[in-house]
């Protein structure tokens, strides 16, 4: 059945022309069957223009140097080829390029041949085999790694599509470390190059991230008095789930104080190296190294003033510093010229049956002896013609004390007084009687007067235990 190639209408055999549009058949016959001559591609090249012939040409030259390109590139990107280029250049040991095919998801670490040398010490030292080290690495990518190995192995292949081509890298998951110190100031060094310091005591610091590898890894402090290090050999390499803890504990001598009087001193200072240096609770100082400190001391404060110990070597941890007595040169000399006043005012006083005379003295020894002493003399008419000649101070006699319940301090000295002494119950018959040498040996004990900062008088009694190796004598005319 045939149709009008115009207007569709049915057609038969035998019509000339179209009833619906009236189109000739034969025309429409001959546009139905007609079709144009085929020619051949040579011909059809020789007939093109010569602008066409340009662009056809490089048409085809693009797809084969694109396919050229393709090919050299997959083989270049290839996983064998990659294990193969790893493989090579762990057995060179060329770390640069290492490097250049490693890569990791973890921004922080920049791999550079430097990073990759502590990886060549590890698989030097456990002569791991480059061979070995490439056939896990094609196992473990190809998916047949068992059991441990397969988690524990460091490294791994990862494909990244970049237009038609697959491009192929060793991913390395890189290792971070917690580091641990007790002392504070403590520098952590990883392969000799400082990488982290803590701030305080008992401090864990995190270093990373790192490559696998061997690591020595160091602990020092140092301060004025002590020099402390610590090493550790550090290996890393299988990836398990547990960060790397690292302990340094570093131990040093604490060097324990104490110090005569310290208990009643008003403040304690202690100094090493003449820097003075804050104790603990258990009045400890550490960290000290016995070998760099040389010597210490401690200054005590009380109201009369400052008293240095006894400098002492420091070769022991445990220091006693020794105090004569807390008193410096200036506190000694007014206790000095106290003891020999009172000397010289109780015999003025007892002359001139006075107490008033009396005024390095307290209260307290005012009332309990000398106002009795000089009321029995007028009340037994006593006198004296008497004089004051020598006092003797032994100084290695003062010792300082400190009363809780009275909250004042006290000093004892022992004291030597020469008098001259004509004794009469009749003032008018004194001149011709002749003085006597006496020879009077006491302790006194003078109170520190805060209020007036002064030595006081407090008590006396008689003492036959005076020593007269180291003295300070007193002359009176």
């Amino acid at each position: 059945m045939n149709y009008c190639k115009h207007c569709g209408h049915q057609l038969n055999e035998q019509d000339r022309f179209c009833k619906g549009c009236g189109t000739p058949i034969q025309t429409v016959q001959q546009a139905l069957t007609a079709t144009e001559p085929k020619q051949p591609i040579s011909k059809r090249i020789k007939q093109a223009s010569k602008k066409q012939k340009v662009i056809g040409f490089s048409l085809i030259a693009i797809i084969i140097f694109s396919i050229v390109i393709y090919q050299i590139s997959q083989h270049f990107m290839s996983v064998e080829r990659l294990i193969n280029r790893f493989e090579t250049a762990i057995t060179e040991r060329d770390a640069d390029a290492l490097a250049s095919m490693l890569t990791t998801n973890n921004q922080d670490l920049e791999i550079d041949a430097d990073r990759i040398e502590p990886l060549f010490e590890y698989l030097e030292q456990y002569e791991m085999r480059a061979s070995t080290l490439a056939e896990n690495l094609r196992t473990k990518y190809n998916g047949e790694l068992e059991g441990d190995l397969d988690d524990f192995f460091p490294f791994d292949i990862e494909e990244d599509s970049m237009f038609l081509f697959n491009h192929y890298q060793i991913v390395v998951e890189p290792f971070t470390i917690d580091v641990y110190a007790n002392y504070a100031d403590t520098a952590i060094q990883l392969n000799g190059e400082t990488v982290a310091t803590t701030d305080q005591e008992y401090q864990t610091v995190e270093i990373g991230p790192l490559l696998p590898g061997l690591y020595f890894l160091e602990a020092e402090f140092e301060s004025e008095f002590a020099y402390l290090t610590d090493t550790r050999e550090l290996e890393l390499f299988t990836n398990n789930q547990d960060t790397p803890y690292i302990e340094f504990y570093l131990s040093a001598d604490a060097v324990r104080f104490s110090v005569d009087y310290s208990s009643i001193a008003e403040e304690v200072q202690y100094y090493i190296n003449d820097q003075e240096v804050e104790l603990d609770d258990q009045y400890s100082y550490g960290p000290v190294s016995l070998d760099k400190v040389n010597s210490a001391y401690a200054l005590l404060s009380f109201p009369w003033g400052e008293f240095q110990s006894n400098q002492s070597s420091v070769d022991t941890s445990i220091l006693h510093l020794d105090v004569d007595a807390p008193l410096n040169e200036a506190a000694k000399k007014a206790i000095i010229e106290v003891g020999d006043r009172f000397g010289t005012e109780f015999i003025v006083a007892h002359v001139e049956r006075d107490a008033e005379y009396f005024s390095v003295t307290d209260e307290w020894v005012l009332e309990e002896y000398l106002l009795d002493s000089i009321e029995n003399m007028i009340e037994s008419d006593v006198y004296w013609r008497a004089s004051h000649s020598e006092t003797l101070i032994d100084l290695d006699s003062f010792y300082v004390w400190y009363d809780e319940d009275e909250k004042a301090y006290y000093t004892n000295v022992d004291v030597k007084y020469h008098f001259q002494i004509a004794e009469s119950d009749s003032e008018d018959d004194l001149a011709e009687q002749d003085q006597e040498d006496l020879e009077d040996t006491v302790q006194l004990e003078l109170i520190y007067d805060q209020a007036q900062d002064q030595w006081l008088i407090h008590d006396y009694w008689s003492t036959f235990g005076f020593d007269s190796i180291n003295t300070e004598q007193i002359t009176h005319d």
